[in-house]
């Protein structure tokens, strides 16, 4: 019998962003904004929690390791583990808060999702089901940022765990736990982020706007979801937008409606 565990995660071909009536610069200036995980709704992102399981022997290998390594102001003494012993839970507390600061110097997240039928996705992300969403072909979308990742969101009870700063860094496996779990409670998203370094990203012209943004290539969208409610004016933008932007004109296009039966959302091609 196979593992399905053991079996590699496949990537969608497709990804889809929900987006608000505001998301049409994404046709008009071929860019789409990074998110900043502490500003997200989910006061959970890239917070762990931290093993606080730590004995003073294994603190003492640590100091040593690094003194050998790199020389400390000041040698370690079993006075000085002795007190980090004691100061582990502070420690574990303060290196919790600033996990995922430390890693927003660097790191910016663009938020999809593998299905584009959600009906809370449409509620909570497209403007009550007034908005539209965006399928992306992802290896076209990450095509000139090679050491972006595209990670799967797995779902849980229990934070991610990393070890507490006193013995070691996380290694990349529990670092990409710990970016990449959230909660039960968001399990209906079916989330996939694009992590990706600052350094690929662009500010806008306006020194007032702090947000970076990822320019895309037109042949990366693979197509646009209307939503159900998404009003005339805001399809005739977008089709605006799709007609006068060289490659976006073969973007296929779709309208959310609602089942007439069922309590769900039927995507049909225009």
């Amino acid at each position: 019998m196979v593992n399905e565990e053991a079996l590699p995660i496949k990537i969608p071909d497709v990804l889809f962003q929900y987006c608000g009536g505001n998301a049409v610069e994404i046709f008009e200036r071929r860019r789409i904004k990074s998110s900043i995980p502490s500003t997200l709704n989910d006061p959970f992102e890239w917070k762990p929690s931290v093993d606080e399981d730590v004995t003073p022997e294994q603190i003492w290998n640590t100091m040593t390791k690094l003194h050998r390594k790199s020389p400390l102001p000041k040698p370690p003494t079993r006075l000085v583990v002795a007190k980090m012993k004691s100061n582990i839970p502070d420690a574990a507390q303060r290196h919790q808060a600033q996990f995922g600061t430390d890693l927003e110097q660097h790191t910016r997240i663009i938020c999809l999702s593998q299905r584009n039928d959600g009906i809370l996705m449409w509620a909570h992300y497209a403007d009550r089901h007034k908005g539209f969403v965006i399928g992306f072909r992802r290896e076209l979308l990450r095509r000139n940022h090679p050491h972006s990742e595209f990670l799967k969101v797995h779902y849980g009870l229990q934070r991610p765990l990393v070890p507490h700063p006193y013995v070691a860094p996380p290694d990349k496996d529990q670092l990409i736990t710990a970016v990449s779990e959230k909660s039960l409670e968001w399990k209906y998203e079916e989330e996939w982020r694009l992590l990706i370094n600052v350094t690929h990203l662009r500010r806008d012209q306006d020194p007032a706007n702090t947000n970076l943004y990822l320019p895309i290539p037109p042949e990366a969208i693979d197509q646009v979801i209307f939503g159900s409610r998404c009003s005339d004016p805001l399809v005739s933008r977008i089709e605006t937008a799709l007609e006068s932007t060289p490659g976006f004109n073969r973007i296929r296009r779709f309208r959310a409606r609602l089942d007439p039966k069922l309590f769900r959302i039927l995507v049909e091609k225009l």
